[in-house]
């Protein structure tokens, strides 16, 4: 869906050293509350999609997750970090927090684990500013500690997560598991790859 986008406005390129951030919410229904980055209309669209809470109910173990795919028509990717809302007024509200990393940079960062450290769950409507604004590069913690952070993954599970990945093609990945944790390391290894 992505990929078939074109760019329509040169001001919706991610700069040199720049990470975008956006943030979405609940406010009258899911929407777009913050953003470092003005995207164009049919990319805002599935970033709304993208970031409302996956499936039809909370599942418990499943109260936050990682989702990451590719934004061709900025020529980025996102990653982003979704949570549960139960403090707003609705059932199923989730907040988002997307980072867009233009591919320009993925072959600079060591290990994709250290952007776990910039996702930030909003507390109250006031920290909400932080996010339009964009991060800049050279101030994400990427040292030799940060790259050390992979220590979790177990060779059994990245065994199973790339026989199942190369198995099933450009099909969609359904690993059973008790939370949405249960793989994450091994994720963000494949994924700096």
């Amino acid at each position: 869906m992505a990929d078939g986008l074109k760019k329509e406005d040169q001001s919706t390129e991610t700069s040199e050293g720049l990470l975008h951030q956006l943030l979405h919410g609940y406010s009258g229904g899911h929407r777009l509350l913050q953003s470092s980055l003005r995207v164009p209309e049919e990319l805002t669209r599935l970033l709304l999609g993208m970031s409302d809470l996956s499936g039809s109910s909370r599942v418990s173990g499943f109260d936050e997750y990682i989702t990451g795919y590719p934004l061709t028509a900025i020529n980025s990717y996102a990653l982003a970090k979704t949570w549960y809302a139960p403090e707003m007024p609705r059932p199923g509200c989730v907040w988002t927090h997307t980072i867009l990393i233009p591919a320009s940079m993925m072959g600079q960062i060591p290990s994709l684990v250290i952007m776990q450290t910039l996702f930030k769950r909003p507390s109250d409507p006031d920290q909400q500013t932080v996010y339009g604004k964009s991060i800049r590069f050279s101030e994400l913690p990427i040292d030799a500690g940060s790259v050390s952070q992979t220590g979790n993954v177990t060779a059994r599970k990245l065994r199973v997560l790339l026989f199942h990945h190369y198995r099933e093609g450009a099909k969609p990945l359904v690993l059973p598991s008790h939370s949405s944790g249960d793989f994450t390391e091994e994720i963000f290894a494949m994924w700096s790859q």
